[in-house]
């Protein structure tokens, strides 16, 4: 090791001893200068805004997603889960990158039936008119319904 290289090391181990002897000081001290702070780094922004927006634009060119990962479907590869989508039907929302948590129930709630050995089309049906039931409550006081009542 060189002797800037050993020079390094021992300095680093003594931070790290001396961080262990005191652990509240730099949480103390960050109480006591935050004004100080966020000024200072309100007043780099304003003078280097040029910098802001080069971290800025490679901030989102790292974390933007070039194509959304498909997700695959929960129930899938058992005659079961075939089933029980056959008696629900397909995913009826809107939303193609969103997964329909009631689509997902309903499928739950069939294959649950199917392997309990009960009806599942009454099962799907009774689970669905219950899901279905805030509508009756909650639509009617939402603002926009008014105008849908209206026409």
């Amino acid at each position: 090791m060189t002797r800037s290289a050993a020079s390094t090391e021992q300095r680093r181990a003594y931070c790290r001893a001396w961080r262990r002897a005191h652990p509240g000081y730099h949480r103390a001290w960050a109480a006591e200068h935050r004004a100080d702070v966020r000024a200072r780094q309100r007043t780099w922004r304003h003078r280097r805004p040029e910098l802001v927006r080069a971290q800025r634009a490679r901030y989102h060119r790292l974390t933007r997603a070039s194509d959304p990962l498909e997700l695959p479907p929960k129930h899938i590869g058992h005659p079961m889960f075939d089933a029980a989508r056959l008696l629900v039907g397909p995913d009826r929302s809107g939303l193609r990158w969103l997964i329909d948590p009631l689509h997902e129930d309903l499928l739950s709630e069939a294959t649950l039936a199917l392997v309990e050995g009960s009806n599942a089309s009454e099962a799907v049906r009774r689970y669905r008119s219950a899901e279905y039931e805030w509508r009756m409550w909650i639509v009617p006081i939402l603002p926009w319904s008014a105008q849908v009542h209206a026409a």
